[in-house]
């Protein structure tokens, strides 16, 4: 009787960690059941404008926000933000403009927008997430810098940019810890955001074309 009962217990003891291990390894691996998931999100931009002659993510600016993850199974949802998103372009490149009696020495284009992405997401068993959709981006202001030799009188607002900007994007958040993601996001213009530029500045049809580096958190209960 003695034998069987301390049988009995190193099983029950057996069970009870058993059941501990799988809960804990879930908690990690499986995804919960909660349908929406709000987060915040901050981070910087690195960007350019295709079409300005230039090359390189040389603009760096803020990209901050919020958004809901709307989950469909375990597995596939729908992510929809509203973010603060600063854009543009930046050269201390000397480039000539062959066609023009003048040097341009160093160029900034600054484009503030609110960006709208709205994507569709796979989330994997350790809860990482990969999406790809659109984002609508709502022109704020802008704001150029033309540094020439000789001096031009070049002003932005004769040249605006397009109030809306249509992208594809594309994403990838990485778990950390809990709640905590790293964010990497990949987005360009689907049309073209500026059709008439400064001469000597580009090409007039330019698109917006960014990178973002992100820490993401997303409240789970």
């Amino acid at each position: 009787m003695i034998h069987s009962a301390k049988l009995s217990c190193i099983i029950l003891l057996v069970s009870i960690l058993s059941t501990t291990t799988v809960k804990a390894q879930e908690s990690f691996y499986e995804q919960d059941d909660k349908t929406f998931k709000g987060f915040v999100a901050a981070g910087a931009n690195f960007s350019q404008i295709d079409g300005d002659n230039y090359a390189g993510y040389s603009k760096m600016g803020i990209n901050a926000g919020a958004g809901v993850l709307t989950m469909f199974g375990k597995e596939v949802g729908a992510c929809l933000e509203i973010l603060y998103s600063r854009k543009g372009s930046r050269s201390n490149v000397l480039k000539p403009a062959s066609t023009f009696t003048f040097d341009i020495l160093s160029y900034k284009a600054i484009l503030n927008y609110v960006d709208i992405p709205v994507q569709l997401y796979y989330v994997d068993g350790r809860k990482d997430q990969f999406g790809a959709g659109i984002s609508y981006s709502r022109l704020i202001n802008q704001s150029e810098t033309f540094n020439t030799n000789p001096a031009q009188n070049i002003k932005s607002e004769d040249y605006p940019f397009k109030k809306g900007d249509l992208c594809y994007v594309m994403t990838g958040n990485v778990r950390i810890a809990g709640g905590l993601y790293v964010s990497a996001r990949f987005q360009y213009s689907l049309l073209s955001v500026r059709n008439v530029t400064p001469p000597g500045f580009g090409r007039n049809e330019q698109y917006n074309h960014m990178w973002t580096i992100r820490f993401l958190y997303m409240f789970n209960k």
